[in-house]
């Protein structure tokens, strides 16, 4: 004959049941709260390292030929009335990187021809001498190539602000024993790394290597300029993906 207290045990063995069930229930829904955190974290910080790596990047070009302007305006006339027309093309090209960024899309020459082409471009369109050499470099992972091609940005820009006037500068891209090492090294005002904390920009910089697996290195002494060394894993084989015509 049952005992009477098996009803009873039965009741709590569901109850346990049950709560375990609701305990890990309630585990998984704090595990998905933290993910859906970190991922709008991770958005959050994606957007605010291409505005500054981007967008940035056309306006202090903008304001730093503005003020040019103005002072040619006086003197040279002519070359002011050149330099405002290439001011619209760079407004524009502000305009458009701030479009490709709210899509969460990387710069079109990027997405269609590749590093060379757009580290090539991003060098011609600096304010500072440079000479680039991007070599036969090929096709790889999106998110690698974007955090390389937005380094780039960044580090010329700072040849812009802080490196001087006559600041030279060397980019150059190159795959060894499955690397992909980018460099931007110049010969202006330099700093102390160790004197200081990185900026928001180099610690982008670091962000995003570090996203894809990579690294970044920052050698400078004061009065000796700057070298920046970008370096990302590769897999096995470059991404495969059509090159598609832009134009430069």
């Amino acid at each position: 004959m049952p005992s009477p207290l098996t009803p009873r045990l039965e009741l709590n063995v569901a109850f346990q049941a049950l709560r375990a069930t609701l305990r890990a229930q309630a585990a998984e829904l704090r595990s998905l709260r933290a993910r859906l955190v970190d991922a709008a974290d991770c958005e959050r910080r994606r957007v605010e390292r291409n505005i500054h790596d981007a967008a940035q990047h056309h306006l202090v070009a903008l304001s730093l030929n503005i003020r040019l302007a103005r002072t040619l305006s006086a003197t040279d006339p002519e070359r002011a009335d050149r330099l405002l027309a290439e001011l619209e093309d760079t407004a524009e090209e502000a305009l458009c990187a701030l479009r490709h960024i709210t899509h969460g899309a990387c710069p079109p020459l990027l997405v269609a021809r590749g590093l060379g082409a757009a580290l090539t471009q991003a060098a011609d369109r600096v304010r500072v001498r440079v000479r680039a050499e991007v070599g036969a470099v090929g096709r790889y992972e999106p998110e690698a190539e974007a955090a390389l091609y937005f380094c780039a940005l960044e580090a010329l820009q700072n040849v812009v602000k802080h490196g001087g006037a006559a600041a030279r500068v060397e980019l150059s891209l190159r795959e060894e024993r499955g690397t992909l090492i980018l460099t931007v090294a110049d010969d202006g005002t330099g700093f102390d790394p160790g004197a200081q904390p990185l900026g928001s920009g180099l610690s982008g910089m670091k962000d995003r290597l570090a996203l894809v697996g990579g690294a970044l290195r920052i050698e400078s002494v004061p009065g000796q300029g700057t070298l920046v060394t970008a370096l990302v894993p590769l897999a096995a084989t470059p991404a495969a993906r059509p090159d598609t015509a832009a134009p430069l």
